[in-house]
């Protein structure tokens, strides 16, 4: 009897051990989150319907991969309506700005060798032309096979009015 419940033990470890996922249970896809407070001119806001050309939209994010390692962050815009700039971004120092591939003026910022799985950063938006098109596209990319993942903002800007 004692043989038989040794039996049922071993074959139950087997079999639970057996369902236990081991490549994969650590797999999570990066995700864009915000950090802080978005800010438009200095004001925190909690909804945005329109931009005004000139207007500074401040947008604080960390960079999750979970238990994977960052490997990039893109960020992309219609540079003939907007711009985007990342203030703060030295304080990172060489965790990426040592990457050769790293083109942050293009909005390319390549992680180093050095295993980042969580990241803080600021992007900064500016309209520079009036439109009803413009968009702001971040994408996240780390180790995970379900990498990357991306957010596409819609951020339509309006002319400046002037008063006389």
């Amino acid at each position: 009897m004692k043989k038989l419940g040794f039996i049922f033990a071993a074959l139950g470890i087997i079999l639970f051990s057996s369902c236990m996922q081991t490549n994969t249970q650590n797999d999570f896809a990066p995700q864009i989150a915000y950090a802080g407070s978005v800010t438009l001119n200095g004001t925190v806001i909690t909804s945005l319907d329109t931009l005004t050309v000139g207007d500074t939209l401040l947008l604080p994010l960390t960079l999750q991969g979970f238990y994977n390692p960052i490997t990039s962050f893109r960020v992309s815009n219609d540079t003939t309506v907007s711009k985007v700039s990342f203030p703060g971004i030295a304080a990172l120092g060489s965790t990426i700005l040592a990457n050769d591939s790293t083109n942050i003026s293009n909005g390319y910022i390549y992680f180093g060798t050095s295993p980042v799985s969580t990241v803080m950063l600021t992007v900064q938006y500016v309209p520079t032309k009036p439109s009803t098109t413009a968009t702001l596209t971040m994408v996240v990319s780390s180790t995970s096979q379900s990498s990357p993942q991306g957010v596409k903002l819609a951020l339509p800007a309006k002319a400046k009015t002037v008063t006389p």
